[in-house]
């Protein structure tokens, strides 16, 4: 049995969540979670975000995310649901040039 050297590269993954918006979104106007809040930024974005199942990281950390920047107050509603209704959901804002949050993971 050979035995291989190995070099530990440190921790590369933390619990987080990663959200994104479209590439049309213009950066300047949405570049971190709390420039969901901007006015100019509500009057144009879906309020919906459509997640995965309720079991899932991404959607814990996501409902958080709606507590903790006050984004539930301002309007935006958290989903839970399949990989198929996320990945639609994108689909169809993309096809209309909406504004929208898409979960990542």
């Amino acid at each position: 049995e050979q035995v291989m050297p190995l070099v530990e590269l440190g921790l590369h993954y933390e619990p987080y969540a990663h959200w994104g918006v479209p590439d049309y979104v213009p950066q300047s106007a949405v570049n971190e979670i709390s420039d969901l809040l901007k006015p100019d930024v509500l009057s144009k974005m879906q309020k919906t975000i459509q997640g995965i199942n309720a079991g899932a990281g991404i959607t814990r950390f996501s409902i958080n995310m709606m507590k903790e920047y006050g984004l539930t107050s301002a309007g935006y509603e958290f989903l839970t649901g399949t990989e198929h209704d996320c990945f639609s959901a994108f689909e169809n804002v993309v096809a209309t040039q909406t504004w929208c949050v898409v979960p990542l993971w």
